[in-house]
């Protein structure tokens, strides 16, 4: 059973968002993209790191927030 959730996010987040998902549903996406990112952030706090306090995601994980740059460069280059 699935759950209704609204989110507010930054522009720019909504444009790569969209850009990375071609032809896949926008909800199906976010929600590949939140477990992949609550895997991550098991780990890390797994690994003895702390939860972020105030701190952006994108700033504590840093590998990780910037792979959605390389699958868009990637993405872009086939177009």
């Amino acid at each position: 059973m699935k759950t209704c959730m609204a989110v507010t996010v930054e522009r720019n987040l909504f444009n790569l968002i969209e850009r990375l998902r071609g032809r896949e549903k926008r909800s199906t996406f976010v929600e590949y993209l939140l477990r992949l990112g609550l895997e991550v952030y098991k780990t890390q706090i797994s690994n003895g790191g702390q939860a972020p306090k105030g701190t952006p995601f994108s700033q504590t994980v840093r590998s990780e927030a910037e792979e959605p740059r390389r699958i868009l460069r990637r993405k872009l280059r086939r177009q």
